[in-house]
This record gives structure tokens, C-alpha cells and sequence, in this order.
């Protein structure tokens, strides 16, 4: 029985869509894969060197969320997630996604 794997797609912001075949069970997979380590690090640094805050003060960078990331939160809490501020606070401040946040804001 053999299996196989394959990258279907490689994005712009680096995520990978990947194929999976396994003979044996004649079932397959798609599975999405991102570094984010660059992408939550490089938000960081900005949000430290600015408070978090727009030019016009007016706005407030509290957390950066990668496509990878926002598929996983509408996989578990629905397309909700994306839309409710309140939910997304909630969400933002639950320890399983705590990294995702820029600062201690909220």
C-alpha cells in the first residue's frame, strides 16, 4: 500500500496547501501549513516601537493574525469569529491564542 503526499500551492504570506493520499483507506487530506514565527515577530517589534498605535492615534494594533491562524479560529468558533469584536477579544485573550497578541492591550 503506498501513500504520497504533494504541495498543491505555495502563497505569497508562505502557506504551503498540501495534499495527502493514503492507498490503503483510499482517503485523502489537505493540510495548511505557515510559519508564523516571522510574521507575529515582525508585529511585535512594530508594536513596540509605536505603543500599537496609528499615526492618527485613532487606531490600535492589538493583535496579528495569520491566514493559517484565522482558518484554525473559523474551523473552532465559526465565520463569527472573523466578524464579532467581542468574540475575537474573547478568543484573543483564551491562553491557546494569547501569542497571537502584539501587546497587553485589550
Amino acid at each position: 500500500m503506498s501513500s504520497f503526499r504533494r504541495v498543491l500551492e505555495t502563497h505569497p504570506d508562505g502557506m504551503q496547501e498540501v495534499f495527502h493520499w493514503n492507498e490503503a483507506t483510499r482517503s485523502f487530506a489537505i493540510e495548511y501549513l505557515q510559519n508564523i514565527d516571522l510574521t507575529l515577530t515582525a508585529a511585535r517589534e512594530e508594536g513596540a516601537d509605536t505603543g500599537g498605535w496609528n499615526k492618527a492615534r485613532d487606531l490600535r494594533h492589538v493583535a496579528s493574525v495569520p491566514p493559517v491562524a484565522q482558518m484554525e479560529m473559523i474551523r473552532k468558533y465559526g465565520m463569527e469569529v472573523l466578524k464579532d469584536a467581542r468574540l475575537m477579544r474573547r478568543v484573543l485573550d483564551d491562553p491557546d491564542w494569547r501569542y497571537l497578541r502584539v501587546g497587553k492591550i485589550i
